[in-house]
C-alpha cells in the first residue's frame, strides 16, 4: 500500500447501514368518520419494522472502492525491469576480429539477458536518451517510441541500426547538420530517466566518462565494457579561413588526433578542387594531436582529407570541409557612389564590386547576357538597383552645416573595430532620425550618422557624405567594413569555414586501460543504487470499479426519480 491511512475510512461502512435503517411502516385505515378513528382495531402486523434501503449496499461498495484506490494497493512483479544504455562513441565502430565493438557488446549484453527470462527490458543510447527502443526478442516496455527499430530478435540488426546513427554523426560538418540528424555528444543519463524500479545496466567501451558522474551519484548496475587497448589515428578537425596578407589564398588547418597506444605514423592527403593533391606525414604520440595547416587557392571547394594507411576504425579517416561560407559576397553599387566609396568596397578581401544590372533592352534591341543576382546593394540615390536585397543606403543632401561633436560608439561595437576619426573631416550631408527598434552605430555628438534600421532585409543608412571627404584616410575602409558587417549580421573577415568531430571521435583507448584488462560484465566502479523490486498499481483498476458503480447509482437515483413523478402525475 502507498497510502494505507486511507483504510481508516472504511469504518464509516457501519454508520451507512445505520444511515438507511427502516422504520414502521405507514399503513392506510379506512373509517366512516375521522371521530371513529382512534376506537378503530389496528391492522394485523401494525408495529414491523421495514427493511433497510437496500441502496446503502452499493453506496457502501462505492466507498469502500474509492477508500481501497487512494490507499494505492500494489501487487508484487517478479519481471524484471532492465534498461540497456549504450555508450555510442565512435570507438564503438572500431572493429576486432571481424566485427566491430558494439555489435560484440550487444550480443554479450543479449546473452546476459536471455539469462533473466521473462525481462522487460529497454534500450536507450547516451547521444539521444530520450527516445527508447525495444530490445529484440523481448516485450517492448511502456513509452516505447512508435515505430522504433526493431531487430526481429537479432543483435546484429540492432548493431547495424546504432551504427548508422554513429556514423551520421562522424559525416555531420557543422552544429546545424548534428541537430537535423537528432544526435549529440554521448553524456551520462539524466535524471529522470534513472527510475529506480528499473535496473540500469551500460554497455561501453570505456573511451569516455559514461560510467562517471551519474546523477545523484548513482552508477549502473552492470557494465559491459568491451575493446582493449587499441590503435587508432583520426581525423577530428578542419578548419579553413582567408589569409590577411593575400585573400586569394586559404590557410586550411587540419587537427589529427591519436586515440590509440603507441607511435603511429599517418600520411594526411589533401584534395581540392583547381589544386594539385597535397600530402603531408605526422608521426604522432599516444593520447597527441598534430596540427598540419595547408594553403590553397582561395576559389579551392571543396576540400577533402584523407588518412593513409587506414586503421580498424576507418570512419574517421575522412573529412570533408565546404569552403562556400568563404566565398565573396557580390555588392553591386549606383554609379552616383563616390569613388572613394567604391575603391573601400572593392579593396575589402570579401567582397565583390559589381555593377547594377543593366535597364531592359527596348522593343527590336538585342537583351543584354542576365547577370546573377548580388547578395547586397549600395544606394547612392542612382537608381537601378534591384529591391529586397539587404542595403546600404547613403544620404548627401545639400543641408546646412549640422551640429556635431566627439565620436560616440555603442557597446556592441569593441574597441578594436572603432576607427580613429575626426569629427570635422566627417561632413554630415543629411540628418538621420532614429526610431525606438532601430541601433546607433555610431553618432556625433547627439547626432546619429550610421543607424541600422529595424527591417527585414537589412538596411543601413548613414548620412556621412564621403564625396566630399577629404581627411578620413585610412578610417574609410574600416568604415566601410563595419557598415558591410552589420548588413550581412556577420563579421566577413574573421569568416572561416569548420568541421569539427571532438577529440573525443578518436579515442579508443579505454580510460581504465592502465588499471587491468577491462572486465566481461560486472557492477560499475561508482555507487550502484539497487533497484527497487518492480509492482503492479492496482489503484486505477479499483478507481474504474468505482466509476462502475457510481454510474450504477446515478442509474438507480434517476429511475427512482421517473417513478416517483408518474406516481404524483394528475
Amino acid at each position: 500500500m502507498a497510502a494505507p491511512w486511507w483504510l481508516l475510512g472504511l469504518l464509516l461502512l457501519p454508520l451507512i447501514r445505520w444511515l438507511h435503517r427502516g422504520g414502521v411502516p405507514l399503513r392506510a385505515l379506512p373509517v366512516a368518520h375521522l371521530g371513529l378513528w382512534p376506537a378503530a382495531t389496528p391492522p394485523t402486523g401494525q408495529g414491523a419494522q421495514m427493511p433497510p434501503d437496500p441502496a446503502w449496499r452499493r453506496r457502501a461498495l462505492l466507498v469502500a472502492l474509492l477508500l481501497l484506490a487512494l490507499a494505492g494497493p500494489r501487487w508484487p512483479d517478479a519481471r524484471q525491469r532492465v534498461t540497456l544504455w549504450v555508450d555510442d562513441a565512435p570507438a564503438m565502430l572500431l572493429r576486432d576480429a571481424g566485427a566491430t565493438r558494439l555489435a560484440a557488446g550487444l550480443a554479450r549484453a543479449g546473452a546476459l539477458l536471455s539469462a533473466l527470462g521473462d525481462a522487460e527490458v529497454e534500450l536507450r543510447t547516451l547521444s539521444d536518451p530520450w527516445r527508447p527502443q525495444p530490445w529484440p526478442g523481448t516485450r517492448a516496455s511502456v513509452g516505447v517510441a512508435r515505430g522504433a527499430p526493431q531487430a526481429d530478435g537479432r543483435a546484429d540488426e540492432m548493431a547495424e541500426v546504432l551504427a548508422a546513427s554513429i556514423r551520421r554523426r562522424l559525416d555531420a560538418d557543422t552544429a546545424q547538420d548534428l541537430q537535423e540528424a537528432g544526435c549529440c555528444v554521448p553524456v551520462p543519463p539524466p535524471a529522470a530517466l534513472l527510475r529506480p524500479e528499473r535496473a540500469h545496466w551500460l554497455l561501453t567501451a570505456g573511451t569516455g566518462a559514461a560510467q562517471a558522474d551519474w546523477p545523484g551519484g548513482r552508477g549502473p548496475e552492470r557494465v559491459i565494457e568491451v575493446g582493449a587497448a587499441a590503435h587508432n589515428v583520426g581525423l577530428v578537425r578542419l578548419a579553413a579561413r582567408r589569409k590577411t596578407e593575400d585573400p586569394r589564398q586559404v590557410e586550411l588547418l587540419a587537427v589529427l588526433a591519436n586515440g590509440g597506444d603507441a607511435d603511429e605514423t599517418r600520411s594526411l592527403t589533401v584534395t581540392a578542387d583547381g589544386s594539385p593533391p597535397r600530402r603531408i606525414e605526422r608521426r604522432i604520440a599516444p593520447g597527441s594531436v598534430a596540427v598540419v595547416t595547408i594553403d590553397l587557392p582561395a576559389s579551392a571547394s571543396p576540400v577533402r582529407a584523407t588518412l593513409e594507411p587506414t586503421d580498424a576504425l576507418p570512419e574517421d579517416d575522412a573529412l570533408d570541409l565546404d569552403l562556400a561560407a568563404l566565398r565573396p559576397r557580390t555588392v553591386a553599387a549606383d554609379a552616383a557612389c563616390a569613388p572613394a566609396l567604391r575603391a573601400a568596397l572593392a579593396v575589402h578581401p570579401m567582397l565583390s564590386l559589381a555593377d547594377p544590372p543593366p535597364p531592359p533592352a527596348p522593343d527590336g534591341g538585342r537583351a543584354a547576357a542576365p547577370q546573377a543576382a548580388p547578395d547586397a546593394v549600395v544606394d547612392c540615390g542612382g537608381g537601378g538597383l534591384p529591391a529586397g536585397l539587404p542595403t546600404l543606403r547613403l544620404h548627401a543632401e545639400t543641408l546646412p552645416t549640422l551640429r556635431t561633436g566627439a565620436p560616440g560608439w555603442p557597446t556592441s561595437v569593441p574597441a578594436a573595430r572603432r576607427p580613429r576619426l575626426d569629427a570635422g573631416a566627417l561632413p554630415l550631408g543629411a540628418r538621420l532620425h532614429a526610431g525606438r527598434t532601430d541601433r546607433v552605430l555610431l553618432a556625433l555628438g547627439d547626432e546619429p550618422v550610421i543607424v541600422r534600421r529595424a527591417a527585414r532585409p537589412t538596411v543601413v543608412e548613414t548620412s556621412i557624405d564621403i564625396g566630399a571627404a577629404r581627411e578620413i584616410g585610412d578610417a574609410l575602409p574600416l568604415l566601410v567594413a563595419l557598415m558591410v558587417d552589420e548588413l550581412f549580421g556577420a563579421r566577413l573577415l574573421e569568416q572561416s569555414a569548420i568541421a569539427d568531430r571532438g577529440l573525443d571521435a578518436a579515442r579508443v583507448l579505454p580510460l581504465a586501460a592502465a588499471a587491468g584488462p577491462p572486465a566481461a560484465s560486472g557492477a560499475g566502479t561508482g555507487p550502484a543504487a539497487a533497484a527497487v523490486p518492480p509492482v503492479r498499481e492496482l489503484g486505477g483498476w479499483l478507481a474504474g470499479a468505482a466509476a462502475l458503480v457510481l454510474g450504477w447509482e446515478i442509474a438507480q437515483l434517476a429511475r427512482r426519480h421517473r417513478a416517483a413523478a408518474r406516481a404524483y402525475r394528475p
